[in-house]
């Protein structure tokens, strides 16, 4: 017969409760309303009318996510220099962008965005993807205001290195796409005015389709 003293299950209910202490104190999910330049996170909300931005190693700070970053309608997103573990989900964002050498190691999903950065933020009028590497795909669909992907001069470290396919389809402002290596293909339909960029400077693994396929 298995017997355990007093003391043994103290001391192994001690170390329970410590392990759970460790495990909430390095990942969490997050509201993000303002700056986050610190922590292990699981998954970050951006909620309507707030703006995030999140610094990682490469932008002066610390922020690791392990899950998803999800922009609720009327949110912001800036993501600076950090690893995103899993997705990137925005739908009628008032602005995103992605850069300083972010990582997003799943797909990047951006729809019905409704505005650009202001004045005020620092940023290029324009929302935007730049200098980051995308491991799944990246759709940037039905959008009503402008965007660049890998565009200089926006884009002054240069474009995006993404795992699968990108899809511009459906936006009704301006898309320039330039600069960018792109595992799987590259297609853009449907948008007004129509997709442009750099002519032949993204390097594509698969097709370049429909109104990129000069690009």
């Amino acid at each position: 017969m298995l017997r355990c003293s007093k003391a043994n299950v103290l001391a192994a209910l001690l170390i329970l409760a410590m392990w759970g202490a460790t495990s909430s104190a390095v990942a969490d999910d997050a509201i993000c309303d303002g700056e986050i330049s610190e922590g292990i996170l699981d998954n970050v909300i951006v909620p309507a009318g707030e703006v995030c931005q999140l610094r990682g190693p490469n932008s002066r700070g610390t922020v690791e996510v392990n899950g998803n970053v999800i922009v609720e309608p009327g949110g912001a997103l800036r993501a600076d220099g950090l690893v995103i573990g899993g997705n990137v989900e925005s739908d009628s964002a008032a602005y995103i962008f992605l850069g300083s050498s972010c990582e997003v190691i799943g797909n990047v999903k951006i729809t019905h965005t409704i505005a650009a950065p202001p004045y005020s933020t620092g940023l290029p009028p324009l929302n935007s993807v730049c200098n980051c590497m995308v491991g799944g795909s990246l759709t940037v669909e039905n959008n009503v205001a402008p965007f660049d992907i890998g565009q200089a001069p926006t884009c002054t470290g240069g474009g995006i290195s993404v795992g699968g396919n990108v899809k511009v389809f459906g936006n009704e402002a301006p898309v320039r796409i330039s600069n960018n290596e792109i595992g799987g293909t590259l297609t853009c339909d449907s948008n007004t005015p129509l997709a442009t960029g750099n002519p032949g400077s993204n390097s594509v693994s698969g097709n370049k389709e429909g109104e990129c396929s000069g690009l």
